[in-house]
This record gives C-alpha cells, sequence and structure tokens, in this order.
C-alpha cells in the first residue's frame, strides 16, 4: 500500500508540474537508446518474429547512426529523424520505412 501511495505522489507532482508549465528535465534528459532497448525487449516476448527482426534490425541502424553517442529524448527531434530517416534511405535498405518509423513511434511517446 505504501507503495501505491508513494507513485500515486509521483504522479500527481508530475502532473501538477506540467499542468503549471514546469519541464521534467529528468524525462528529456533519459536515455532513448535504452528505451529502444526495453521496448525491443518486450517485443521479443510480445510479438511475431518477423516482426521482432524488423525492431532488432532498426535497432541496429540506430545505433550505428547514432554511433558512440547516447541519445537522449532532448536530442530527438525533427531533424534528428529526418537525418536518421534520408541516412537509411541513401543506403537503399529495403526496409528503410520500417526502421524509421519503429524509431519514430517511439520517439513520440
Amino acid at each position: 500500500m505504501l507503495l501505491a501511495e508513494t507513485i500515486k505522489g509521483k504522479r500527481l507532482v508530475e502532473w501538477q508540474s506540467q499542468k503549471h508549465g514546469f519541464e521534467d528535465r529528468t524525462k528529456q534528459e533519459a536515455s532513448f537508446i535504452d528505451y529502444f532497448q526495453q521496448q525491443v525487449d518486450i517485443k521479443d516476448q510480445t510479438t511475431s518474429k518477423s516482426n521482432y527482426s524488423i525492431w532488432i534490425s532498426a535497432q541496429k541502424h540506430l545505433l550505428v547512426y547514432c554511433g558512440k553517442h547516447d541519445l537522449n529524448f532532448e536530442e530527438l527531434d525533427k531533424d534528428w529523424l529526418d537525418g536518421f530517416k534520408y541516412t537509411n534511405l541513401n543506403h537503399g535498405e529495403s526496409k528503410e520505412y520500417d526502421y524509421w518509423a519503429k524509431t519514430k513511434h517511439l520517439s513520440i511517446h
């Protein structure tokens, strides 16, 4: 019960902060790469093999595009997504739209 009250309190503070225009910097500074990995792990358990393989490929392309840089949510904007899409299109990937779509989908959540 204490855990539920703690979570409720945290969510209430987040809601109040958003209501009054305060930004939650911790979410913006969180690693998109780590978040993407969590989603890939979930997809491994919840989707078909073919869909999971697209997530794995998208992750590989994401890591190549980022290099050694750990991308956070604050850096993930339209220009970044367009660059990612352009790079995959120029490499002639047959699934480039799928990779871009998976990355874009997670970036807006």
